[in-house]
């Protein structure tokens, strides 16, 4: 997410713009390719007038939310998100609703 107007793909110098509702639902595959889960919400940090930077992302892994890192995604590729590995903190992550970006859109 940028403060700069993106360019006609999208993007803006090495960022991208994406949309929330394009992510949520995402499968989550480890660096092998393997499912590990599905994306179910987004943390980011609110700038003012800016726009938000993703600091991590919250996913639906064997039933339980967990927070993954946002360093720890290699790639948004096509449908899925990738990681760099498939070791998670499997401990049940929860947040105030405020902290969420879907939560208002549920």
């Amino acid at each position: 997410m940028s403060t700069t107007p993106a360019g006609p793909d999208g993007c803006v110098g090495r960022f991208r713009t994406v949309h929330l509702s394009d992510l949520r639902r995402r499968p989550l595959l480890d660096s092998r390719g393997e499912p590990v889960g599905q994306l179910s919400d987004v943390i980011v940090r609110l700038r003012g007038a800016d726009l938000p930077v993703v600091t991590g992302l919250v996913a639906s892994v064997a039933g339980r939310d967990v927070y993954v890192p946002e360093a720890q995604v290699s790639a948004v590729d096509g449908n899925v998100l990738r990681l760099l590995s498939a070791k998670l903190d499997l401990r049940r992550f929860e947040a105030p609703v405020w902290l969420l970006a879907a939560a208002d859109r549920r």
